[in-house]
C-alpha cells in the first residue's frame, strides 16, 4: 500500500533559510492524497491552484504537516511557529 501524503507541504522560493511567516515563499500542500493522474497526489498552491505532482517527488522534497526536514539530523522535527 502507498504511503498516505494527505496534509504533507513543500515550499518554493529564494535560495535563503525557510522561515513560515516570509512571503517570499510560496506554500504548496497535498489537499488529495490520489489525483487523475496515476501515480501522483494533488497539491493546492498558496493561490488556490491545483495541480498533479509525483508520488515519489513529494516523497523527495515534501514535510508532514507540522514538521521540517533538519538536514543535521537527518530528521523530520517540528517547525517552529509552522502553520503549515
Amino acid at each position: 500500500m502507498d504511503p498516505n501524503y494527505l496534509g504533507w507541504w513543500y515550499a518554493t522560493g529564494p535560495d535563503k533559510p525557510f522561515a513560515p511567516s516570509d512571503p517570499a515563499f510560496n506554500i504548496h500542500h497535498v489537499v488529495a492524497d490520489d489525483s487523475a493522474t496515476t501515480g501522483c497526489v494533488t497539491i493546492r498552491n498558496a493561490c488556490g491552484q491545483t495541480f498533479a505532482l509525483s508520488r515519489d517527488l513529494i516523497a523527495k522534497i515534501g514535510s508532514p504537516a507540522g514538521m521540517i526536514w533538519d538536514r543535521s539530523q537527518r530528521a523530520y522535527v517540528p517547525l517552529a511557529g509552522a502553520s503549515c
